[in-house]
């Protein structure tokens, strides 16, 4: 590897020719990726090629400033001892533990599966990264557009209510402490057409005390 690799017969020397070259990344979709590296697959328990992080439940995890490098050289080990076992038995054990077999890239002294393993942008991005946001996040899908709408209120406020065991404002009768209820939910659903008429035509048919009690919270 140090020396190179020598060519008996090349085009341009027909003496032969010494060449030397590195591995810079290895760049592939995930599962080829596991498969060349020999480290456990995206599904395992032992996840990440780059980070600590461990087990499926901590997939989601966005805490990044805790994630810790993997180490190279324990890596390295795993996989020698994986290499040097004498039993199937032990081999299972060994990958069970650590999520790693032994891979011929381990012969480059400078092999970092951690920095050198990149998975491509085309299956990282174009069937990973953008489908999540655009389904899940933006929710741009045949289901979603589909789906009837959730009114946006048109504000909010922390309305002062009447609860059943309270007692009952002076000058209110049962009626008016139920209107109350319904005059917050008129003032916060989303506007509709010729919403000031609308809006005074519903308020008309309140009782007096009820809107007088919602005006006093709302201080107007």
């Amino acid at each position: 590897m140090e020396e190179g690799v020598k060519y008996s017969v090349m085009g341009s020397c027909p003496n032969g020719h010494i060449t030397r070259s590195a591995i810079a990344v290895v760049v592939m979709d995930l599962p080829t990726a596991r498969h060349t590296s020999q480290l456990a697959g995206h599904s395992a328990h032992i996840y990440c090629t780059v980070c600590q992080c461990y087990h499926r439940q901590t997939l989601g995890r966005v805490d990044h400033y805790n994630w810790e490098w993997r180490d190279d050289k324990a890596i390295r080990q795993h996989a020698e001892q994986w290499r040097d076992a004498t039993t199937l038995k032990d081999r299972i054990s060994i990958f069970d533990k650590c999520g790693t077999r032994y891979s011929e890239l381990w012969w480059l002294p400078y092999w970092s599966p951690a920095h050198q393993l990149v998975t491509d942008p085309m299956h990282a991005l174009f069937e990973n990264l953008l489908p999540t946001h655009f389904r899940h996040i933006l929710k741009l899908t045949s289901a979603d557009a589909a789906a009837p709408k959730t009114p946006v209120p048109a504000f909010s406020h922390n309305f002062l209510t009447i609860d059943d065991n309270d007692p009952m404002p002076e000058g209110m009768n049962a009626k008016e402490v139920k209107q109350v209820c319904s005059i917050h939910k008129l003032r916060t659903e989303s506007l509709k057409d010729e919403p000031n008429a609308l809006l005074h035509k519903q308020l008309m048919g309140k009782n007096t005390e009820a809107i007088k009690f919602v005006c006093n919270d709302l201080n107007i």
